[in-house]
């Protein structure tokens, strides 16, 4: 019979991959403030939201995108 270890500790992603995250996401917060009133309005954000958003430092990065 196979056994399954569970209790491997989960990897740290690589020092690039963290940068390209954070890269990646300050790229999209750039393009946010951009974003005129249409686009923002069609995405379900306001200007406010926008900006809070695009200011965010890179130390909050969503944690959905996680790498």
């Amino acid at each position: 019979m196979t056994t399954i270890a569970t209790n491997i500790p989960a990897r740290r992603p690589s020092l690039l991959a963290q940068l390209t995250l954070a890269l990646t996401v300050w790229r999209e917060r750039q393009a946010l403030k951009r974003l005129d009133a249409t686009a923002l309005e069609d995405i379900g954000l306001s200007r406010k939201d926008a900006l809070v958003e695009a200011y965010r430092g890179l130390s909050q990065l969503p944690a959905h995108r996680a790498c």
